[in-house]
């Protein structure tokens, strides 16, 4: 991720966002802190290899959240979410 972006070259990063949740490829999201709703980083679940019965899981945090959990938190809701909710409408998508 660059440290800086054009207006441009961020509307377009976005757009890839949502073009990965439109195609059922990926699903970024962002992490935000709940008290505030400050944006403290990103987390995704790519499904580029679902039809072999992978997939990966990335995330990153701003220093300023590294050390308390926020990761971590992230990382467990994002999982629960795969296995529940997107698990089920992969299956049914599959019959």
């Amino acid at each position: 991720m660059p440290a800086t972006f054009s207006r441009e070259a961020a509307t377009r990063f976005v757009e890839r966002q949502w073009q990965l949740a439109t195609d059922r490829t990926g699903y970024p999201m962002v992490i935000v802190r709940r008290r505030d709703n400050t944006p403290l980083g990103s987390i995704g679940l790519w499904l580029k290899d679902i039809d072999e019965g992978r997939a990966s899981l990335g995330y990153w945090v701003v220093r300023s959240a590294r050390g308390h959990g926020i990761a971590a938190h992230a990382l467990a809701a994002m999982a629960t979410w795969a296995l529940e909710e997107l698990h089920s409408s992969i299956s049914s998508r599959s019959r």
